[in-house]
């Protein structure tokens, strides 16, 4: 099977469902530990990086509704923008792949991505 065959609106909403999860377990995770862990534990949190990282590899609906959940990271304003730039990319990306979407780009008046 080529790799364009596995960019399907089914396999692009599981591979967004799976690492959501891994986004929203990883909030909790963080959050827990920056409730209970020592100073001297710190070390132990989740980083800022990997969040973002899980957030750009699909995982950006779980950050979200993680931070939300679990009122996390909500009033650090640097943490928001790459999470922002995830959404946007991973909602081209849906798009994309999403059955009549280039007739929707038409419709407004804007050009295909294909």
């Amino acid at each position: 099977m080529e790799a364009t065959g596995l960019l399907t609106f089914d396999n692009v909403i599981a591979w967004i469902g799976f690492w959501s999860l891994v986004g929203l377990l990883l909030m909790g995770e963080d959050k827990y530990q920056a409730m209970t862990a020592q100073p001297w534990e710190r070390d132990a949190r989740v980083s800022e990086k990997t969040l973002t990282e899980v957030a750009l590899v699909g995982g950006f609906l779980g950050i979200v509704l993680g931070a939300k959940a679990f009122h996390h990271k909500t009033r650090k304003a640097s943490f928001w923008p790459p999470i922002g730039v995830a959404v946007l990319v991973w909602v081209i990306i849906i798009c994309y792949v999403l059955p009549g979407f280039p007739l929707l780009w038409v419709s407004i008046g804007m050009p295909s991505l294909r």
